[in-house]
């Protein structure tokens, strides 16, 4: 019930590209998109059901994955039923396609530092990371989209003037 209200109090401008499903059960899709954002949903599915959350995250992806996975177990509710280290996510994506971006993973975690400092603890910083297909991983950066480089393989055609900065 709650992702059903998220996604109808969700801004109107992003609200038709909410799709809400069962990430620990294999997806029927063929769509592939060039920024893929899953955050706080690895640590909450159950281990025996992760290869099948992995493989369809990857799936979906055609260029960049953004991505959190809590590595503490003690959450104070015991929803973090697969907590995972960042190695050990950065190891398994990598043997899927995906190498790990460590300088948009390093740029969007200062974004989120300076934009919640103050607030209190927030794990978002300490658990972002950025991947990136390995056939994309050493093309030239043009183009800065909200707070992350990503290459100029195609993405232009995806940007408009108000959501881009040239570097």
């Amino acid at each position: 019930e709650y992702f059903e209200w998220a996604k109808k109090h969700a801004d109107p401008a992003i609200k038709d590209y909410i799709h809400l499903g069962d990430l620990s059960k294999p997806l029927n899709h063929n769509k592939k998109y060039s920024i893929v954002n899953c955050t706080e949903v690895g640590e909450h599915i159950e281990k025996d059901a992760e290869d099948t959350l992995l493989t369809n995250i990857v799936s979906l992806v055609d260029d960049t994955l953004i991505l959190t996975w809590s590595n503490e177990e003690h959450d104070g509710d015991g929803q973090h039923v697969n907590p995972r280290t960042k190695k050990y996510i950065i190891d398994k994506l990598s043997k899927m396609g995906l190498l790990f971006w460590k300088e948009a993973t390093s740029e969007i975690k200062n974004t989120l530092e300076l934009s919640l400092e103050g607030v209190g603890h927030n794990w978002w910083p300490e658990n972002i990371m950025v991947f990136k297909k390995a056939k994309f991983l050493d093309t030239k950066s043009r183009y800065f989209l909200q707070g992350i480089h990503t290459d100029d393989a195609g993405h232009a055609r995806y940007l408009t003037e108000s959501n881009i900065r040239n570097y």
